[in-house]
């Protein structure tokens, strides 16, 4: 069967079991005694199966039918044991083994450390490795490597050296495998000086890397998005008498994309190619998903048109990706194209196919054929998700159609699919851009019924939506219960209320949300400072235009124009004197004003 290329599994050897009992009877039945080679063989076919109950019944069997079972039976319904993950069992059978007067060897010892280590029971291992010296046995390379494996596969760099270094004081030689062990546990760990300095040892061993080695190295840099690095690694294995395989060229490219270079990795796969390699599958999706962040979609079709040249099956997620890069930069027409070549030539299509497509109409503004393709994709049997609604939904917003908006999250619902936050502060905003304060703050409410908290967006989208309309109080209401669910408005919105409110003559609330802002220390604008002292000014309340002006000027936002208002408001109140004052902290503020300053008082 291996020569074949097919592994047997458990029902294979369950059956070579079953015949090998078979003649074994039949062996008996016409008179032959079966002697340790013909049980042994029964033995192995248990083991291989990891059948230990059958093993072990087999090897009492066999004692009790006189046969002496020798090393190899024994060795062998260990290693039985351990495939089971019978460890103790295991141990068992070597005591049993050495009360029979046969020597165990470094072999029987290593079967059992491999089972602790492939358990990654490292405790036991090393207790393990104790009994075995006890036993007088130095543990051997294969044991050596199987610690360093087990180091490789958890990241433990440490107890890796520790391992290497009593190797060396057992007398055993590292060879290739193990420096390569020691470098890429360190490369894993993302270490490239350390993984460099193992290199480095390795070379002074004399012994030649080969293009695992290499490829250790390149791997650490491309965990590193070091591109540069990778690249003088690889250009090493040009120089020296090892063939770079296509993981070289990969890990290479992989690096290229983690800095964000892609067409650098481009490059790098053209060069794979024209040395005759072929680029894994998981290489070429790599760099299609570093195109599709830049809406290089021609570049994707390039690299899918190298795929089929290469024979690789073409996945639905490269697919999605594809389409994803055309929505990415509206490419409506391609993301159309892609889509329908998947439908033709019978690539299953999955919610993310059609939604991409979605989301390249929606981008384009094009609301007929982001609803006509929802409508094909529900034909089509494919199960629209929140994000194909609220695809859809913001489509409609775009396009300043709330009744469409409204529509489709009632679809929405009546499919089966759990509107969301995003859903509700989409429709919100369909209804804000067309005007609708009503029907906004009625979702908003619909919203909170539902059981979601409202957040900044939903409130400042409403809030947005009262301003547009030139209804302050409106929108103050809704600033005021937004800060009472404890959200913290952005400084554009306590400006953009104050500034409404104080255009509306309202001073009081106007200085009352400038103060709520200055509180919160919100990154409110000069002209908010300056538009509340004027109408503070207008309004003959000169005391609270002068104490606005001087919170500008704490916070480097007072205008000469602001200046100019106060002194105005004070003199026309009769109060040159205060106008006077307030010059004076003008001059000081701007010291460019002192040399005119004598002249301004004459003017005014």
């Amino acid at each position: 069967m291996s020569s074949l290329g097919v592994e047997p599994n458990e029902l294979s050897y369950k059956a070579i079991i079953e015949r090998a009992e078979f003649w074994l009877d039949r062996m008996r039945k016409s008179g032959c005694q079966p002697d340790a080679i013909s049980f042994s063989s029964v033995l192995h076919a248990c083991a291989k199966s990891g059948d230990m109950s059958r093993a072990e019944a087999w090897l009492c069997r066999m004692e009790e039918e006189g046969v002496e079972p020798n090393a190899i039976c024994y060795n062998v319904v260990i290693h039985a044991c351990v495939r089971s993950g019978h460890r103790d069992c295991a141990v068992q059978w070597i005591d049993r083994k050495s009360a029979r007067g046969l020597v165990s060897t470094v072999n029987t010892y290593s079967v059992v450390l491999d089972g602790l280590v492939k358990e990654g029971d490292m405790c036991g291992a090393e207790q393990w490795l104790a009994r075995m010296r006890r036993a007088g046995f130095t543990p051997d390379r294969i044991c050596y490597n199987m610690l360093l494996g087990a180091c490789n596969r958890t990241g433990d760099a440490q107890h890796a050296r520790a391992w290497f270094w009593q190797m060396k004081v057992d007398g055993v030689v590292p060879t290739a495998v193990c420096y390569n062990l020691m470098i890429n546990v360190h490369a894993r760990s993302g270490d490239l000086l350390e993984a460099e300095h193992w290199f480095h040892e390795m070379l002074q061993a004399k012994i030649q890397p080969d293009v695992v080695t290499y490829n250790a190295l390149i791997s650490t840099c491309a965990r590193a998005h070091d591109p540069d690095c990778a690249e003088a690694w690889l250009r090493q294995i040009f120089d020296s008498p090892v063939e770079p395989d296509s993981v070289s060229y990969c890990m290479t490219i992989d690096a290229c994309v983690r800095s964000g270079d892609a067409l650098r990795a481009e490059q790098w796969l053209l060069r794979m190619e024209k040395a005759g390699l072929h680029a894994t599958l998981t290489c070429y999706e790599t760099l299609i998903k570093a195109f599709a962040k830049l809406c290089e979609v021609p570049r994707i079709e390039r690299i899918l048109d190298q795929m089929q040249q290469a024979g690789l099956e073409i996945s639905i997620v490269i697919y999605n990706t594809l389409i994803s890069a055309c929505a990415r930069c509206a490419d409506t027409q391609r993301a159309e194209h892609w889509l329908r070549f998947m439908i033709d030539n019978g690539v299953p299509t999955d919610v993310v196919s059609y939604s991409s497509v979605i989301h390249a109409c929606a981008k384009s503004n094009n609301l007929d054929r982001a609803e006509g393709w929802l409508e094909e994709m529900q034909k089509a049997g494919v199960q629209a998700n929140s994000v194909t609604y609220n695809t859809l939904i913001n489509a409609c917003a775009r396009a300043g159609n709330p009744e469409s908006a409204e529509a489709w999250l009632r679809d929405m619902e009546a499919s089966g699919v759990n509107p969301n936050l995003l859903t509700y502060n989409t429709v919100i905003n369909a209804c804000a851009k067309a005007g609708n304060i009503d029907r906004a703050e009625s979702w908003l409410a619909k919203m909170r019924k539902c059981g979601l908290v409202a957040d900044t967006v939903s409130y400042s989208t409403v809030i947005h939506a009262c301003l547009r309309v030139h209804r302050p109080h409106r929108a103050m209401k809704w600033l005021e219960e937004m800060c009472m669910c404890g959200e913290t408005p952005h400084g554009f919105y306590f400006a953009a209320v104050v500034q409404a409110l104080a255009h509306a003559g309202d001073v009081s609330n106007a200085s009352r949300w400038l103060d709520e802002a200055v509180k919160v220390q919100a990154d409110v604008s000069t002209t908010c400072f300056g538009c509340v002292l004027s109408a503070c000014a207008r309004a003959g309340d000169v005391e609270a235009a002068e104490r606005w002006l001087d919170e500008a000027a704490k916070r480097g936002v007072a205008s000469a124009a602001n200046y100019t208002s106060v002194v105005k408001a004070w003199m026309k109140a009769g109060a040159p004197g205060r106008a006077d004052a307030v010059r004076c902290t003008q001059q000081e503020a701007d010291p460019r004003r002192r040399h005119n300053g004598h002249r301004s008082a004459i003017a005014d």
